[in-house]
């Protein structure tokens, strides 16, 4: 049970990340396709270079990636009950963590809903300016998941804290 859990959570997350990626990755080539200026190229390339590390590096390498490997670790050891039956919103961090956490966990989600829907009134070549910073984000989110989760696989201790509020 615990195997599927974990199998169900690394695929569902990462399945998410994916589905989106091709999707803003198909705005981005529609805009990448018209005649642009000196400065839609500026914002491509200052978005582009901000999202890499604000988003990818920042958001997800130093913080998202290592904790969501530790806690998918922590279902496959300890893993119980709804963990195990909701193991992708657990390895996300909405329930069984720091309130903290919790709060952040749910106030990302109603962001990142907020600014898919303004995105979607964006004209282009300027949705896809904008897209084409958060594929590069997110490609280095998913990347840097894969790795957190090798390396928490390697390893017998946890390299970085689950935030289960017992381990903790």
């Amino acid at each position: 049970m615990r195997q599927l859990s974990v199998i169900w959570a690394i695929v569902v997350v990462l399945g998410v990340l994916l589905f989106a990626v091709f999707r803003l990755a198909q705005h981005s080539w529609v805009a990448l396709q018209m005649p642009l200026g000196w400065l839609e190229y500026s914002v491509l390339l200052i978005n582009t270079l901000f999202m890499a590390y604000s988003e990818g590096y920042k958001g997800f390498h130093l913080s998202f990636a290592p904790r969501f490997a530790a806690r998918v670790k922590y279902v496959y050891q300890q893993g119980q009950g709804v963990q195990l039956w909701l193991s992708p919103l657990f390895c996300f961090g909405y329930f069984g963590t720091t309130k903290a956490k919790q709060i952040v966990a749910f106030a990302l989600t109603i962001l990142l809903i907020c600014v898919i829907v303004l995105m979607g009134y964006m004209p282009q070549p300027w949705r896809g300016v904008v897209d084409a910073g958060v594929v590069v984000g997110l490609s280095i989110g998913v990347l840097s998941m894969l790795y957190w989760l090798l390396q928490e696989y390697k390893q017998l201790a946890y390299l970085h804290s689950p935030e289960v509020p017992q381990l903790s």
